[in-house]
């Protein structure tokens, strides 16, 4: 099991953003690293997309609002900018 918030990556480019138990839409989608930067694109069902940028330092992740969708009020609790996610290998 993971702590909420959590972001996991997969070999296969593919992620999942966790980002609150109220969440009815979870993130999913694809991946890419690009100049220090993890761009997640999400696939949703209603075929929109959605942008989540971390800049990467080191095994830190670190939430950059802009660039990044806005997220919902209810999850500003745990992902705010410059919120640091850190490497666990579960």
């Amino acid at each position: 099991t993971h702590n909420i918030p959590y972001l996991s990556l997969k070999d296969n480019n593919e992620f999942v953003f966790q980002f609150s138990v109220l969440a009815s839409n979870v993130p999913l989608g694809t991946y890419e690293i690009k100049d220090n930067l993890l761009i997640l694109t999400s696939d949703n069902a209603d075929k929109s997309k959605e942008t989540f940028v971390f800049e990467i330092n080191d095994k830190k992740l670190t939430f950059k609002e802009s660039g990044s969708n806005k997220l919902p009020a209810f999850s500003n609790k745990y992902i705010y900018d410059g919120v640091t996610f850190i490497l666990s290998e579960d």
